[in-house]
C-alpha cells in the first residue's frame, strides 16, 4: 500500500479510537519497528501454512456450512419416588411441570419400586 493510503489508514484508526496518539506517532515515525530483525528465517511449515491458506482462500465466495443438527437431544429435570404404595415424578419441560401421580395396583403388589 502506498504512503498516502496507509496514512489514510493510521489516521481513520486514531480517529475511531482504535490506537492512542503515542501509537500513532511511532506509526508515522517509523519507530514501530525498533528492534525487529532486519531478516527473519522461514518456518519449516511455512509451505504448508501458505497451501492451506490458499484453499481456503481460493473461491470468490465463502463456502456455505450447513449448521443445522441431524439430531435433537433434551435434557430434562425431574425427579421421582415410588416407595410404599405410591408413587410419583415431576419433570420440567418446557413453560411448565409434568407430573405423575398414582398408586400401585395389586398385580404390581409383588413388585418392587426399584
Amino acid at each position: 500500500m502506498t504512503d498516502k493510503i496507509w496514512m489514510t489508514c493510521l489516521v481513520a484508526q486514531l480517529e475511531s479510537g482504535s490506537i492512542d496518539r503515542s501509537e500513532f506517532e511511532n506509526e508515522v515515525n517509523g519507530q514501530s519497528e525498533a528492534g525487529c530483525p532486519a531478516t527473519v528465517t522461514a518456518s519449516t511449515r511455512l509451505t504448508d501454512d501458505v497451501r492451506a491458506l490458499s484453499f481456503l482462500f481460493k473461491s470468490a465466495h465463502p463456502p456455505e456450512v450447513n449448521l443445522r443438527s441431524r439430531e435433537i437431544v433434551s435434557v430434562i429435570y425431574g425427579f421421582g419416588d415410588a416407595s410404599g404404595t405410591g408413587l410419583g415424578a415431576t419433570f420440567t419441560c418446557g413453560p411448565g411441570f409434568n407430573y405423575r401421580i398414582g398408586v400401585w395396583g395389586s398385580d404390581d403388589s409383588d413388585q418392587s419400586s426399584n
